[in-house]
């Protein structure tokens, strides 16, 4: 994986490179059980600060599979994290959904619910 790190801050490069290993960066935050849920969570607002340290925890063990989210560990490399949500961004584009989530996802939408009169 050669990678020029000197373009990580430009947010074009940046978002470039990410797609380039969106596969397998949702794979791996995939098998972080809440992660992707927690990331999602910035598209309808903000993160508090407990959510960024969790954010920052799950990249520092990611980062050692997959040194390109190291980026967002840098100072300030949190301010790209939208930029990586774009990019994973499933509702967006048809992206692969892993086999498991999605038979849960189809389990939860069958649920019905009786109103109490």
């Amino acid at each position: 994986m050669n990678i020029d790190y000197s373009k990580l801050f430009n947010r074009e490069a940046l978002k470039g490179i990410l797609t380039k290993y969106q596969k397998k960066i949702l794979k791996e935050i995939d098998s972080v059980k809440d992660l992707m849920a927690l990331l999602m969570k910035g598209t309808q607002g903000g993160w508090t600060t407990g959510e960024l340290l969790k954010i920052k925890t799950h990249f520092i063990i990611l980062g050692k599979k997959m040194p390109i989210l190291m980026v967002f560990l840098l100072p300030g490399g949190l301010i790209l994290l939208p930029i990586l949500i774009e990019v994973l961004d499933r509702r967006k584009k048809k992206v692969s959904v892993p086999e498991d989530r999605r038979e849960s996802s189809k389990k939860s939408r069958g649920k019905t619910f009786n109103k109490v009169k």
